[in-house]
């Protein structure tokens, strides 16, 4: 049986190799450069959030109420969780 972490390790692989695919045939830039470019990007969320990234997202949340793909408003502030 497979660990947890060579799990999500091959998770994390098949993601990069399946988002590779499509950012090659949809940009002029070859599979080989994105499938060594994608692992060496930084990701995930930085603390504390910006208030841009917060107004980003108050944004996106209000447009989704305005389109009736949520039913009620949405307090961007009210969501964000302080990990640290």
């Amino acid at each position: 049986m497979p660990s947890a972490a060579s799990d999500i390790h091959g998770r994390f692989d098949r993601a990069c190799r399946q988002t590779a695919q499509c950012l090659s045939q949809n940009t002029a830039i070859r599979l080989e450069i994105w499938t060594r470019a994608l692992p060496r990007l930084e990701s995930g969320v930085h603390y504390p959030l910006t208030d841009e990234v917060v107004k980003a997202q108050q944004d996106c949340a209000d447009l989704a109420y305005r389109e009736h793909v949520v039913l009620r408003k949405i307090d961007a502030r009210e969501a964000i969780v302080d990990i640290r």
